[in-house]
């Protein structure tokens, strides 16, 4: 009788397996499927899931550990609730446009709305080419007096971006990471942010692998870190990485300014400054997620912006920030950046600019693309590669491409 009761037991339990979602504490499976994002799903789930962490390592090690474990797993649950699928069950709710949206076009607003302008301005000129002549005939002087004046010019460049953006704020708040590129560059900006260039293994590391970030032998982001940067002084100043990414654009809006007054008129320059100020400012992902563009695109501007000054009046001050656009482009995106480089500084060559713009040049590089660049992952046995990228594609992808 007692063998016929157990292997009934171990039929039903055969039958019923134990429910993952009530072991995690976040309801049965088999109940109606709730948003992440609604009543709190999403901290229960990862609750849950780091109480299931935790006792597999009290049995893996002991009850010893148990105190241990639990302070160093629940240091990473601030880190954890910011995991790409939680974080992407919450768009949308305080995304006032994309409400609006189809699912299909979710995350495509400021795209959508471009489209509309850009649509409606050829439309206008077609069929109304005359329509606001007035207005427009009425700022362009104006206009001509502020693009004449170099620094008030400048300043009125690098502030346009985030004053336009911060005006669309009430209806495109600031953007929540999604892609994995953008939780590594914010854990960059994080790591800098507390006074750190990266930071020690977690001992649960093998819990918390993610895309495009290295958990051996240091907990770091394998990116160069001119983006953390910009991002950690955003947190510091505002308590937001997002404001780090506005600066940096603004920064990018006033460098091309800057450039453009090197090749052309001051009034052209203004207005291919304004365009970008438009298309990249306001629109562009740039502006509006953490990938990052802009420090690549200010250290590009430096660099071709400083050739034709040092060629015309041969100043230290133009070769010293043509090193510092080298360097911003080699801690941003150094392959790229060195494609850009290369021809002007041939260029450079071929003019044979005077000694102390030589020295001027070869000091800032010497300063900033040293130990500015250097890496935090230190060789060791079994682990001769010190480049964050090349070690993270060479632990995932098991080779050096």
């Amino acid at each position: 009788m007692a063998e016929k009761r157990s292997s009934s037991s171990r039929m039903k339990a055969k039958a019923d397996p134990p429910n993952v979602g009530r072991m995690l504490g976040i309801g049965d499976v088999g109940a109606p499927v709730q948003p992440l994002h609604a009543a709190g799903n999403a901290d229960r789930l990862v609750e849950g899931l780091i109480e299931h962490v935790i006792r597999r390592y009290d049995l893996d090690h002991g009850e010893e550990h148990e105190s241990d474990a639990r302070k160093s797993v629940r240091q990473q649950q601030s880190v954890i609730l910011t995991s790409p699928a939680v974080l992407r069950s919450s768009l949308g709710a305080g995304a006032a446009v994309s409400e609006f949206l189809p699912v299909q076009l979710q995350g495509f607003d400021l795209f959508l709305i471009e489209t509309g302008l850009i649509v409606l301005a050829i439309l206008l000129a077609v069929f109304r080419p005359t329509l606001g002549d007035g207005f427009f005939r009425s700022i362009q002087a104006p206009l001509v007096r502020l693009a004449e004046r170099p620094l008030l010019s400048l300043v009125v460049i690098a502030l346009a971006p985030l004053l336009l953006r911060g005006l669309l704020l009430p209806w495109k708040p600031p953007p929540q990471p999604y892609f994995h590129d953008e939780f590594s560059y914010l854990l960059a900006g994080d790591t800098f942010a507390h006074g750190r260039v990266a930071n020690p293994p977690h001992p649960l590391w093998v819990f918390f692998e993610s895309m495009h970030i290295l958990q051996q032998p240091v907990y770091a982001s394998m990116y160069p870190p001119a983006q953390g940067l910009f991002l950690a002084a955003g947190k510091l100043l505002t308590g937001r990485p997002w404001a780090g990414v506005a600066m940096s654009v603004g920064l990018m809006c006033g460098a091309l300014l800057w450039m453009l007054r090197g090749w052309f008129s001051p009034g052209w320059a203004f207005l291919g400054a304004s365009l970008a100020v438009i298309r990249l400012g306001v629109f562009s992902y740039w502006m509006n997620s953490y990938w990052g563009g802009a420090p690549a695109a200010i250290g590009g501007a430096l660099v071709a912006g400083a050739l034709p000054r040092i060629w015309k009046y041969g100043r230290p001050r133009d070769g010293a920030i043509l090193a510092l656009g080298i360097v911003l482009l080699a801690n941003s995106r150094p392959y790229d950046g060195l494609l850009f480089s290369a021809p002007i500084c041939a260029a450079l060559l071929w003019r044979r600019p005077a000694a102390h713009v030589w020295i001027a040049l070869t000091s800032v590089l010497a300063l900033g693309a040293g130990p500015g660049h250097r890496p935090p992952v230190r060789p060791r046995a079994g682990c001769p590669e010190r480049r964050p990228r090349r070690l993270c594609i060479r632990c995932w992808a098991g080779t050096d491409s």
